[in-house]
C-alpha cells in the first residue's frame, strides 16, 4: 500500500511539473508505458513470462481499461487546473465508490467496517479538499469523476479475478 501511495504521488508530482510542457494524452501514455515496461522487466529477472499474452474475460478487461483511462485523463485533467492535493484527494476517492458499486450494481455485501472507513475516507477528502462554493463546479466533478471511474475500473477488476478462480 506504501508503494502504490508513493507511486501516485511520484506520478502526480511528475504530471503536475511537466503538465506545462507535454500534452495529457503524452503524459497518459508515459504513465502506463512507464508502468508496463518496469513491470515487464521484473517479470523477467524473475522469469515468470510464460503465458503473460493470454487473454480472459476480453470484453470485462476493455471495459476496465476504458474506466482506467478515463479516471488518468480525469486525474491529469484535474491536477491541470487545480493542485496536486486536491487531485489526489479526488481520486483517492475510488474505494468509496468500489463499495458503492460493488453493493448495488453487483450485489455484493460490504461490512459495515467497509462503510465506516468509507465514511471516514469520504470526511478526510472533504477536509483535504476544503470544499467552498465552487467545490461543485465542473471542474471538481471532473476531478470527483476520476475517483468513481477509479473505484468501477477495481470493480471490474475484481470481477475478472473472480470469474477467472470460478474457470
Amino acid at each position: 500500500i506504501l508503494l502504490s501511495a508513493f507511486s501516485l504521488s511520484l506520478i502526480g508530482l511528475v504530471a503536475k511539473l511537466g503538465i506545462q510542457d507535454m500534452s495529457i494524452p503524452s503524459l497518459i501514455f508515459f504513465r502506463f508505458s512507464s508502468a508496463f515496461a518496469l513491470y515487464f522487466l521484473i517479470l523477467v529477472a524473475m522469469g515468470r513470462t510464460e503465458g503473460m499474452f493470454r487473454f480472459k474475460e476480453t470484453k470485462t478487461q476493455v471495459v476496465r481499461v476504458l474506466l482506467l483511462l478515463t479516471s488518468q485523463y480525469c486525474f491529469f485533467y484535474y491536477l491541470q487546473k487545480n493542485s496536486l492535493l486536491n487531485a489526489a484527494a479526488l481520486l483517492n476517492t475510488g474505494p468509496i465508490f468500489l463499495a458503492l458499486i460493488e453493493s448495488k450494481v453487483f450485489g455484493r455485501h460490504v461490512g459495515i467496517s467497509t462503510w465506516v472507513g468509507c465514511i471516514v475516507g469520504f470526511l478526510g477528502a472533504i477536509l483535504i479538499v476544503q470544499p467552498n462554493e465552487g467545490i461543485f463546479s465542473s471542474i471538481s466533478l471532473i476531478g470527483l469523476l476520476s475517483g468513481i471511474t477509479q473505484g468501477a475500473a477495481q470493480a471490474t477488476a475484481g470481477r475478472v479475478a473472480i470469474s477467472g478462480e470460478s474457470h
